[in-house]
């Protein structure tokens, strides 16, 4: 028998929902192949998730069988799987949310929107639920959005937080500097 390359057959899970556990995603994936640990990532400080998990297969044939899905649906919730192509979490984390230092304070992460609308379509869906919006970057699981000033972005938060956008119910939270 030829011995694996690597002992680490991780991967990504996202947009996974509010409720999700660590034991949810690995009874959900556990029919692709041994699992040797599942991790759902939250925020230290509020204990929320923060939407992405990982999954550690024992080989590569059943990781390689998970992330041939792309699409999955875990307790009703659409999210997608793609092979994990960082050292961890927190190097993921850190390139997601990332923006400038003098924006961090005014800018909300927010995923869990529809990827069917242009950028400029999902800036007026956004400005119809919290006003002006300054800018908008979008990507393609998430966006951020950037307000005039720490009180308008705090307020656009509690709009946003649990609103519904074409059926997906919508998670933000302040972006990380």
């Amino acid at each position: 028998m030829e011995e694996q390359k690597s002992t680490s057959f991780n991967i990504y899970v996202g947009s996974l929902s509010d409720d999700i556990q660590d034991l949810d995603l690995a009874l959900f994936f556990q029919s692709f192949g041994e699992i040797k640990l599942s991790r759902v990532i939250r925020d230290p400080v509020t204990g929320y998730t923060k939407g992405y998990g990982f999954v550690n297969f024992a080989t590569e044939d059943a990781q390689l069988k998970a992330i041939a899905q792309e699409h999955v649906n875990i307790k009703g919730h659409k999210c997608f799987v793609k092979k994990q192509h960082r050292k961890g979490a927190a190097d993921l984390d850190s390139a997601t949310m990332q923006v400038r230092d003098e924006d961090a304070k005014r800018t909300l992460y927010v995923r869990n929107f529809p990827s069917t609308y242009s950028d400029d379509q999902l800036k007026a869906k956004f400005e119809a639920l919290t006003g002006p919006v300054d800018r908008i970057r979008v990507h393609p699981d998430f966006c951020f959005l950037t307000f005039a000033d720490f009180q308008t972005a705090e307020r656009a938060m509690a709009q946003i937080r649990g609103a519904q956008m074409d059926g997906q119910t919508l998670m933000v939270q302040f972006s990380k500097s």
